[in-house]
């Protein structure tokens, strides 16, 4: 984008400054928790109205009987194996570039810091947020 095109759409986006500030209000007012996936009817519904009156054409969609109680099961096996993966890489990454045993031994507990991170951090996406 041209330097006055990013102007003209950051001055467009400034002007409708207090409109975004209350759809977000509108949006955090909503719980949307998941799992299990709680009023997301009623968040669509919002969303809906507001493209409805900008001349949208909107039809709401139900994925009623999914079955879904799978799903955690299953995000906690693909952290696992990604955990685990990416500590076999470090593991050999570490072995294989080490002058010698001592040094790579101590750069072990390095890598353990750094899996706990990650695997806090998707734990946190996954269940807990």
């Amino acid at each position: 984008m041209k330097s006055t095109d990013t102007d003209a759409l950051l001055a467009r986006i400034d002007s409708r400054q207090d409109e975004l500030i209350a759809l977000t209000q509108d949006l955090v007012r909503i719980p949307t928790v998941n799992p299990p996936g709680d009023a997301y009817e009623a968040c669509a519904r919002l969303l809906g109205e507001r493209l409805r009156k900008r001349g949208f054409a909107v039809e709401y969609l139900r994925a009623e009987g999914a079955p879904l109680g799978w799903l955690p099961v299953a995000r906690g096996a693909l952290l696992a194996v990604g955990v685990l993966w990416s500590g076999w890489l470090g593991m050999r990454l570490i072995f294989d570039r080490a002058p010698n045993l001592q040094r790579a031994v101590l750069a072990l507990p390095g890598l353990g810091l750094a899996l706990s991170v990650a695997a806090a951090a998707w734990i946190l996406v996954f269940w807990l947020w």
